[in-house]
């Protein structure tokens, strides 16, 4: 297993399938991939492309949400592991608008890249 994987393992063995939320966000399971640093998947409740990333030097997260119809994709920086479905959650649940909120409430830097 290269480290990209071990990775990606660590995100979904430690974060994500420790939680019954994940099954509600319409995860597609034929689109979960390995990436740099982490893993991506795509929701169709929301329409998006998630990628959560490792910053080995932070030992933090970094999720990037990436939107199907929109050009500007958000992105929370310092997430911690135990944070990453939480984050996640009230993305889908609350939406884009409510980044600014979101980043408040669990303490993560926020960015917006277009």
């Amino acid at each position: 297993m290269n480290e990209n994987e071990k990775i990606a393992k660590v995100i979904w063995h430690d974060a994500l399938q420790k939680s019954f939320l994940p099954f509600g966000w319409g995860l597609d399971f034929n689109d979960i991939k390995v990436t740099d640093k982490g893993t991506e998947f795509y929701l169709f409740k929301t329409e998006c492309w998630i990628e959560v990333r490792y910053l080995a030097e932070l030992n933090l997260y970094q999720i990037t949400v990436k939107p199907e119809n929109e050009e500007t994709e958000i992105t929370y920086d310092c997430v911690p592991l135990d944070k990453i479905v939480a984050v996640i959650n009230d993305t889908v649940s609350y939406g884009l608008a409510s980044y600014d909120f979101i980043c408040s409430k669990y303490g993560v830097i926020y960015k917006v890249a277009v």
